[in-house]
């Protein structure tokens, strides 16, 4: 049990550290590299993910053999739910959630874990 219950922490600690690096805009960019050298170079994290306008960042890393992914689905992680409807299931995205939900025992349990602006310590 004691085991289940770091885990579990340990998780929610590190997926609150990714909303928060989320919502303020810090996440580099996911890439892959076909030059596996590039992986660690600090031109590349400098040059195109800090100095490159966002509007071309997208297609500069192909000079170094290294491909973006797709992030654009990132926001929708955290306070998203699925409401079915007749024609189709409708995605909802809570922006103000503050909780999150464990359950435990067949029981459900919503623990508050954010603060109104930030990330709780």
């Amino acid at each position: 049990m004691a085991y289940q219950l770091e885990r579990t922490a340990s998780l929610v600690s590190s997926a609150l550290r990714f909303y928060e690096a989320l919502k303020k805009q810090t996440l580099e960019p996911e890439v892959f590299h076909v030059k596996t050298h590039m992986r660690d170079n600090a031109l590349l994290k400098a040059f195109v993910y800090r100095l490159v306008p966002r509007r071309i960042a997208t297609y500069v890393p192909y000079l170094f053999g290294s491909y973006p992914l797709d992030m654009s689905q990132y926001p929708r992680l955290f306070g998203t739910t699925r409401v079915p409807r007749a024609g189709g299931d409708v995605l909802t995205t809570c922006e103000t959630a503050q909780h999150v939900v464990v359950t435990y025992n067949g029981r459900l349990y919503a623990l508050r874990v954010l603060r109104s602006t930030s990330v709780s310590s």
